[in-house]
């Protein structure tokens, strides 16, 4: 009677080494497993940290991929305008026209009312002999002016002047003003903010890939 305990404690054994044999291939699978994750992630940092992370370029860059601009004057509001005027108009001017004929908010930056023109000396001709070229003293023994001394009229200067139309008529829609407007002045208009915008510089950022 005494075989029967031993045989199944045989038994019990049996199937206890079968699980014990069955979890370590399951150990094994995960350890394989994770050491494969490990080694692919490895693999990929070092094909990255590889390859150069700046690269230099002597020629023009262009950014593959287009920059998205949207179209702000779409949004301006409809408004059909008929101007007829033959006095000066100022920026100021022409903006309280727009707000008044179209009950919309106009906004002037300051940089559209400053505009800058450059004025530079007269070309004359030289009178007698030519002067020495190259020549840097006051007059040569002839009594002949340096040639880089003959027609100076000085520096050139940059004088501050505010943008204005000499009358303005019109029969149209407000965008078309405003195009019209604005190139006249040489300043540009935008909607945004539920108003319109006058100004003259614009600055924007872009992303650029690295």
């Amino acid at each position: 009677m005494r075989i029967k305990p031993i045989a199944a404690a045989l038994v019990a054994l049996q199937l206890s080494g079968c699980a014990t044999h069955r979890e370590f291939r399951e150990i094994d699978a995960q350890t394989s497993a994770t050491r494969d994750h490990v080694q692919s992630v490895l693999d990929e940092t070092n094909r990255q940290m590889s390859g150069s992370a700046l690269t230099v370029s002597d020629s023009t860059w262009i950014n593959p991929e287009p920059v998205r601009a949207t179209n702000e004057k779409k949004q301006v509001p409809v408004c059909w305008l008929q101007v007829n005027r033959t006095d000066s108009l100022s920026v100021d001017d022409v903006a309280a026209l727009i707000a008044d004929s179209c009950h919309v908010n106009v906004r002037v930056l300051p940089d559209a009312r400053v505009s800058h023109v450059a004025t530079a000396g007269l070309t004359r001709a030289v009178q007698g002999e030519l002067p020495l070229p190259g020549s840097t003293s006051a007059a040569d023994s002839r009594g002949r002016t340096p040639l880089g001394n003959t027609g100076s009229s000085g520096p050139t200067t940059s004088v501050s002047t505010g943008g204005t139309l000499s009358g303005l008529r019109w029969d149209g829609s407000l965008s078309g003003l405003l195009d019209d407007v604005t190139a006249r002045m040489g300043i540009s208009w935008r909607w945004r903010n539920n108003q319109i915008q006058l100004f003259r510089l614009d600055t924007r950022t872009f992303q650029l890939q690295s």
